[in-house]
């Protein structure tokens, strides 16, 4: 799942600055590139788009953190505060122990299917983790520098069984039983939006 987020991320990169029409090139400038150590920030400023990522896997949340703090902070020292961002966090594995904890104490998932009980399953589920605002390690990163987040799209949920998801990461709200043989949300694309207060 790091693998394909990685990969979704420099795609979307690539596709905004990289990109050839049936008449030539867009035209598009590369992305601003600021790097510390093992962490980077990838900014298209004309789009608005910020993208975090860390090449250390087994770097703590809390590191990642700091990085993304200090990049940013160098970043808006030249630059100004635009009124909205997209955002992407590469690496976010804590977020996807949450989302399963979320669909398996909430009703409106149906674990046999492994999809909301009704409406578009990512809509649900993007709902449900803005409500209790699972990033919240990123919230007051962006809160220190005056923006709002949440989580503006979700596409390319994936799906685990429970013997395959660490619940010392999120322990679930409730005792419902679940079956082994359940389906839970433990990943996504995600997109976050930036909002300035």
């Amino acid at each position: 799942m790091n693998q394909v987020m990685m990969g979704f991320a420099t795609t979307i990169l690539l596709f905004f600055c990289l990109g050839q029409t049936e008449t030539g090139p867009l035209n598009k400038p590369a992305p601003l590139h600021i790097k510390s150590g093992n962490s980077a920030i990838y900014v298209i400023v004309k789009r608005r788009i910020i993208h975090f990522t860390n090449t250390e896997l087994s770097s703590p949340l809390e590191v990642r953190l700091d990085d993304l703090r200090s990049l940013l902070n160098t970043y808006f020292l030249d630059h100004a505060r635009e009124s909205h961002y997209s955002f992407t966090f590469g690496q976010y594995t804590e977020l996807n122990a949450r989302m399963a904890s979320a669909a398996s104490c909430s009703r409106q998932w149906n674990s046999q299917a492994g999809r909301a009980r009704s409406g578009n399953s990512s809509s649900w589920l993007r709902k449900q983790l803005n409500r209790e605002q699972a990033y919240r390690e990123l919230v007051p990163v962006f809160d220190e520098i005056g923006y709002r987040i949440d989580i503006a799209a979700m596409e390319s949920i994936s799906l685990c069984r429970p013997a395959e998801i660490d619940w010392t990461r999120a322990p679930r709200s409730c005792r419902a039983p679940l079956p082994p043989q359940a389906k839970l949300p433990c990943g996504a694309l995600l997109t976050f939006r930036l909002t300035r207060k």
